[in-house]
């Protein structure tokens, strides 16, 4: 039987595609595909064609088949990203779109798909989602928290480990003037209120031992610390640390007030 020249042409020119792509029929069979498809996953062009996309690759998401046959009727979605494995047992992540395929008549006979390789992308998410989780634990065992202060909308974000020292509620939203006044009358408010006013004024990062009381109303040491923000030499706001230290400070501070005591 002679091959339609049309589908000859075709064919040849989708394995010059310089992208992953395959283009399957209403049957989901697969009729073109690139040569990068072809030779990324590790095919015989002669056993694939005519073949279901799903039985080649029969670890695809079964919602992907509802997908594709939206496609059939004129509706493409994104279909979402798949790991594979490779002929070396490589893993890779692959993210797979479709697209309608029309005839020269504007009727839909199937679908193209386009596989990106975003390996490297979901890696890196991955690490640095793996960072965070160490500073959190970090975070929770040092009892450091941390808080930023947005001067253009007058906004201060601090996050839980910060809102748990403080004890006030995880949806509770702080600001500057009640944030200043947790830190306990006399000493440890002015001290905190001056470090702020020479950041502002001089670019002065801080860092002090100082006393809050917390929203139950106990005293407790805390490790203030901080440091303005710039940009284009322009003041946008304060970020810093805040460190719960009442378990170390406490007994020094209760030993020098016996030493001070027994002196007298």
């Amino acid at each position: 039987m002679l091959i339609d020249p049309h589908i000859q042409s075709t064919s040849y020119l989708v394995k010059q595609l310089p992208t992953l792509t395959v283009f399957i029929d209403l049957e989901f069979k697969i009729i073109h595909a690139s040569d990068k498809w072809l030779f990324t996953f590790g095919e015989n062009s002669n056993s694939i064609f005519g073949q279901s996309l799903f039985e080649v690759f029969p670890n695809l998401s079964k919602k992907w088949k509802t997908i594709i046959t939206e496609c059939f009727k004129g509706k493409s979605n994104p279909m979402g990203v798949q790991k594979y494995r490779n002929l070396q047992q490589i893993e890779k992540w692959y993210e797979w779109s479709n697209t309608c395929w029309y005839d020269e008549n504007e009727n839909i006979i199937g679908a193209i798909i386009q596989i990106n390789d975003i390996t490297d992308a979901i890696e890196s998410e991955m690490e640095l989602e793996k960072t965070k989780v160490q500073l959190r634990q970090q975070s929770e065992i040092s009892k450091t928290g941390r808080w930023e202060y947005d001067i253009l909308n007058d906004e201060i974000i601090w996050c839980d480990i910060t809102k748990l020292i403080h004890e006030v509620s995880q949806d509770y939203v702080p600001r500057l003037d009640t944030s200043i006044e947790f830190y306990k009358e006399g000493y440890s408010r002015n001290a905190i209120s001056m470090a702020i006013f020479e950041a502002q004024e001089k670019g002065t990062p801080w860092s002090l031992k100082l006393q809050i009381i917390t929203a139950t109303g106990k005293e407790k040491w805390v490790l203030a610390a901080g440091k303005p923000l710039y940009e284009k030499k322009k003041l946008i706001g304060f970020t810093g640390t805040f460190q719960d230290i009442d378990e170390q400070v406490l007994p020094i501070w209760k030993q020098k007030r016996m030493k001070s005591f027994l002196e007298h």
